[in-house]
C-alpha cells in the first residue's frame, strides 16, 4: 500500500491528468462531429454493428489480411493492452486497499500468468516495431513520393516523433510494471506463475526491494495518467478510433458512391468538399483511425507509378490539419470554417486527379478508412463548383453533354455492338432474370465492345434470360 502522502499525491495526479485528458477526448468529438452529416447510413442495425467491431477488434482479423509477421508483433502490443485496462486498475486499487492477488487459486493464477505473459509480449512486440520502423529496410514501407504533398508537421518530422514517444510510454509503462511485480517477488518469494517477473525478482535485494516496488508503481500507473493528456494528439488514439469506425463502416462496396447530399434552396450551394468540414463527419474519424501503416499505399496503382498520390498521406495530413486547428483555431470545434482548403494541405490538385477509383486502398486498410471517397468529394466540388479539371477531360464532358456518353457518339448508335446478336431490350424482355449493364465503355469503344459480345454469346449460350437497357 502507498502511504498517505503518496495516496494523496496519486489523486491529485489522476484527477489532473484525467480532467486534461477527458477534456481532450472531448475536445476530438466536436473536431470529428465538425463534418457534415453523411448521406451513408452508418447507425443501422446498430446490435449488429456493435458484435462486428467487437469480433473485427478482438480477432485482429483486418490486421493479419497482410504482413502476417509484423502482424503478430502487433497483436502482443494489442491483446497486452486489453488486458492491461484490468491490470491497472487492480494495481492502483492494491495501492489503496491491502489485498493481493494469489496464485494459489485457479483465478489468480490465471491472471497472474496472463498478466506476466502479456508483460513480456508487449514488450517484445515494441520493440521488435520499433525495430522494422528505424532500422530495418522495410522502414521504407512508411516514407513518401517526393512529388507527395506533406502537411508541414510530417516535414517536420511529427511522425517519428510521435512514433518515439508512444514507443517510449509503453516501453516505460509496462517495463515499470515488471519490475514493481518483480520486486514485489523479491521480498514475497518467487512464482511459478509469473516467469517474467520471477527473473526479474533476482535483480533486487531485500533491502531495496520496497523501493523499486513503488518506482514501479508510480512508472506503470503515472505514465499511464500522464499519457491520458497526450492520447487525443497521438496515433495511439487509433486504439479506441478503430473499433468506433467498425460500427459506422459503411455496409456497400466502394463502387457505390455516396449520394450527392443537394439543397437547391440554399444559396450557397455545396457539392462536394472543398475543407475538411464539408467532408462527411465519418471521414474526420478516419484521420483518427487511421494507424499509418501505410498498406494502402502498398496497394494504390497511381503511387505504384510514381504520381503524387497517397491515400496514406492523405489520412495523415487531414489529422495533423485537425490537430493543428485545434491549437491555432479552436473555433472550428464550435462550427466555424477551417482556413485552408484540402488541395493546400490534404492532397496536390495531381493527386487527386491521379486516383483511379478502384478502391484497393479501402478494401485493403485494417480501420475500413475512406480515402477514395474523400477523393470523390473533392473531385465533385472541383468539377460542378469551381469548373476546374484536367484539360484531357474537356472532350468527355462534352460529349457527356451532348451525347449522353464520353465519346460523343450519337445515342441512336447505342445499340450498334450488338448487331447480329440474340439480344433483346428492357422494353421487350421487361423481366429478364438478368440485366446485363453494358455502359458506355462497351456501347462505343471498339475494344470494349469485344468483350461485351463475347460476355452475350457466352450468355446466351447458357440460355440465361436476360436483357439490356436501350
Amino acid at each position: 500500500m502507498l502511504s498517505f502522502t503518496q495516496k494523496l499525491a496519486f489523486l491529485i495526479f489522476a484527477a489532473l491528468t484525467t480532467s486534461i485528458g477527458m477534456h481532450g477526448f472531448y475536445r476530438l468529438y466536436r473536431r470529428i462531429g465538425a463534418g457534415r452529416r453523411d448521406s451513408d447510413a452508418r447507425f443501422d442495425h446498430l446490435a449488429k454493428r456493435i458484435w462486428y467491431s467487437l469480433v473485427t477488434t478482438l480477432t485482429q482479423s483486418r490486421t493479419f489480411r497482410k504482413r502476417p509477421a509484423i502482424s503478430f508483433f502487433h497483436s502482443f502490443i494489442f491483446y497486452g493492452f486489453v488486458f492491461y485496462l484490468l491490470v491497472n486498475l487492480v494495481d492502483a486499487a492494491e495501492g489503496f486497499i491491502r489485498f493481493s492477488i494469489s496464485s494459489t487459486t485457479l483465478a489468480g493464477g490465471l491472471y497472474n500468468l496472463l498478466a506476466d505473459l502479456l508483460s513480456a509480449f508487449v514488450l517484445v512486440g515494441v520493440l521488435a516495431l520499433v525495430v522494422r520502423r528505424f532500422l530495418l529496410p522495410s522502414r521504407r514501407d512508411f516514407t513518401f513520393n517526393e512529388r507527395t504533398l506533406l502537411h508541414k508537421d510530417i516535414q517536420r518530422k511529427y511522425i517519428t516523433l510521435d512514433s518515439i514517444i508512444v514507443s517510449t510510454f509503453i516501453l516505460f509503462h509496462v517495463g515499470s510494471r515488471a519490475v514493481g511485480t518483480g520486486a514485489k517477488l523479491a521480498v514475497e518469494g518467487t512464482d511459478r506463475f509469473q516467469p517474467f517477473a520471477t527473473v526479474l525478482s533476482h535483480l533486487f535485494t531485500q533491502e531495496n526491494a520496497e523501493a523499486w516496488r513503488v518506482f514501479g508503481y508510480w512508472g506503470a500507473l503515472g505514465s499511464v495518467l500522464a499519457f491520458l493528456m497526450y492520447f487525443p494528439r497521438s496515433k495511439h488514439i487509433h486504439i479506441f478510433m478503430a473499433p468506433a469506425k467498425y460500427v459506422v463502416a459503411r455496409n456497400v462496396s466502394s463502387g457505390v458512391l455516396p449520394a450527392l447530399d443537394l439543397n437547391l434552396e440554399t444559396e450557397d450551394l455545396k457539392l462536394g468538399a472543398n475543407r475538411l468540414e464539408e467532408l462527411a463527419w465519418p471521414r474526420l474519424l478516419d484521420a483518427y483511425a487511421c494507424i499509418q501503416c501505410n498498406r494502402c499505399q502498398d496497394v494504390c496503382p497511381a503511387t505504384a507509378t510514381g504520381k503524387a498520390l497517397s491515400p496514406s498521406a492523405l489520412e495523415i495530413n487531414k489529422r495533423m490539419e485537425l490537430n493543428d486547428l485545434s491549437r491555432h483555431q479552436p473555433s472550428f470545434e464550435q462550427g466555424a470554417s477551417s482556413p485552408n482548403s484540402l488541395l493546400t494541405f490534404a492532397l496536390s490538385p495531381e493527386a487527386a486527379w491521379a486516383c483511379t477509383t478502384c478502391g484497393a486502398c479501402m478494401e485493403v486498410c485494417p480501420v475500413q478508412d475512406e480515402p477514395m471517397l474523400d477523393i470523390i468529394d473533392i473531385r465533385r466540388h472541383q468539377v460542378m463548383i469551381e469548373g476546374e479539371f484536367p484539360a484531357q477531360l474537356q472532350s468527355a464532358f462534352r460529349g457527356i453533354e451532348r451525347a449522353k456518353n464520353p465519346w460523343g457518339i450519337n445515342h441512336d448508335k447505342r445499340l450498334d455492338w450488338a448487331e447480329g446478336l440474340n439480344i433483346r431490350t428492357t422494353e421487350e424482355n421487361p423481366e429478364p432474370d438478368v440485366l446485363f449493364w453494358v455502359g458506355c465503355a462497351a456501347s462505343y469503344d471498339p475494344q470494349s465492345q469485344k468483350t461485351a459480345r463475347a460476355f452475350v454469346q457466352l450468355l446466351d449460350h447458357a440460355g440465361v434470360d436476360f436483357a439490356v437497357l436501350k
